[in-house]
């Protein structure tokens, strides 16, 4: 069981790397990639009981409202999602890392030049992660 747990933890992980390539490549993130990373969240959430307190709802609601007043775009919104529902039991450290990359986007955008939301989030996602297993 463990083994199909730290699979899928790499699949997640893998995921994320390529749309943040794509969304630097390409400035879009396919809804495919969004697609299987909710996929990924249905199969580790039918095998893992998160004991999660949180409802993931009101953080997705969130989310869609950022995207709708024009904060973050589409391509992040799905990711931040896909995000939540995958993390179950660590929405903290998905809503963090959402808040690093908006906060990061801000003190990049005085350069005048836009920077990929999605790979700020996946670079603070990984670090955060990283430290854990140290």
């Amino acid at each position: 069981m463990l083994e199909i747990l730290i699979l899928l933890d790499l699949l997640y992980y893998f995921t994320l790397l390529v749309c943040s390539i794509e969304d630097i490549r390409s400035g879009e993130i396919s809804g495919d990639i969004f697609w299987l990373m909710i996929s990924l969240a249905v199969i580790k959430n039918s095998i893992e009981d998160s004991q999660s307190r949180v409802n993931p709802i009101g953080i997705v609601t969130a989310i869609l409202v950022l995207y709708i007043i024009g904060i973050i775009g589409g391509g992040d919104a799905k990711i931040f999602i896909a995000s939540v529902l995958y993390l179950r039991g660590r929405e903290l450290q998905v809503i963090s890392c959402i808040l690093i990359s908006l906060a990061a986007e801000l003190i990049l955008s005085k350069r005048k030049k836009k920077t990929p939301l999605t790979s700020l989030f996946a670079i603070s996602m990984l670090s955060i992660n990283l430290m854990n297993i140290a």
